[in-house]
């Protein structure tokens, strides 16, 4: 009882300080959600129920673990009527990098649930945990969920999601490798047990391969945007040319379409040569559009 009470107080007081430290785009305030959200211990119990073969102890820490992430959740989602500037925040910095998950998230998460998992079972290495708690961010994808739930942005809430379901496998299976290799689970148990044990980490093994497939196809839509951006860069520098005074400001890819944002004294030339560099350097069909913001010189003349 008392544990129970104490797990839903501090998670009710991690997604608050998640939710509004999201809001606020400040790091340092949801470093300290995850240093206090207790979200890691139901997570590390049902690792050591499937590896003990231990269904009650396993059904219970699981139904722990859920019932905190759905909490959270709905949590953060009530607590985001409180949020003036819904639209703002789903765009800051804070909401933007847990959305869009990638193989590295899923290398860190195994990585921290290894760490997690070690940290349990060797009582001098508990020093770890709190900088575990850190990597593994269990809360603030759950509270990025409510806040773009709320805004509206189911895009936004799907990734997040997805970034919750690659810390919590990758959790999931490197505790119970590492509970495994330490000792912590009964080799007579598992030998009687192997048959229920080999299906609950093959379940959790698939899940974690499943969850690969979306993070590779994310990681290789990055790399190609990157490429495209090189190609784009090259191409608006070559059409300027050496003795241009115009300035490169920015330049956005959004689909097919390349913006490129211009500042300086003269216009800038035809756009159509630069659409047909581009399409050529990265292989598909680009459109340039260029947007030219007159800078002009003003020049003072001292009469003394």
């Amino acid at each position: 009882g008392d544990r129970i009470w104490r797990f839903t107080v501090l998670m009710g007081l991690a997604t608050t300080i998640a939710t509004f430290g999201i809001a606020s785009d400040s790091t340092a305030v949801v470093i300290g959600a995850m240093l206090i959200a207790p979200l890691m211990t139901p997570i590390l119990g049902t690792a050591a129920g499937l590896i003990n073969g231990k269904t009650r102890s396993t059904i219970i820490s699981a139904g722990i673990a859920i019932a905190g992430a759905t909490g959270t959740v709905v949590l953060s989602w009530m607590l985001s009527l409180g949020i003036p500037d819904l639209q703002a925040v789903i765009q800051n910095t804070q909401v933007t990098s847990r959305t869009a998950p990638s193989l590295g998230d899923l290398i860190i998460a195994i990585a921290a649930g290894a760490a997690g998992a070690y940290g349990v079972s060797r009582a001098e290495s508990t020093d770890a945990l709190p900088g575990v708690a850190v990597a593994i961010a269990l809360v603030p994808p759950l509270s990025v969920i409510g806040i773009t739930l709320h805004a509206g942005d189911f895009s936004q809430a799907l990734g997040a999601t997805l970034l919750f379901l690659t810390n919590l496998f990758s959790i999931l299976l490197m505790a119970g490798l590492v509970f495994l290799l330490v000792g912590y689970g009964s080799w007579g148990r598992l030998y009687f047990r192997r048959n229920r044990i080999r299906v609950s980490f093959a379940a959790v093994v698939l899940a974690v391969m499943v969850i690969s497939i979306p993070l590779a196809l994310t990681a290789q839509k990055v790399l190609e945007q990157s490429a495209t951006l090189r190609s784009a860069t090259a191409a608006v520098g070559d059409w300027l040319g050496d003795d241009s005074q115009l300035r490169i400001n920015d330049i956005d890819i959004d689909g097919e379409t390349v913006t490129v944002q211009l500042v300086g004294p003269e216009q800038p030339p035809s756009a159509t040569g630069l659409s047909e560099d581009i399409s050529r350097r990265t292989g598909r069909t680009m459109t340039a559009v260029v947007r030219w913001i007159e800078e002009q010189e003003q020049i003072s003349v001292s009469t003394g």
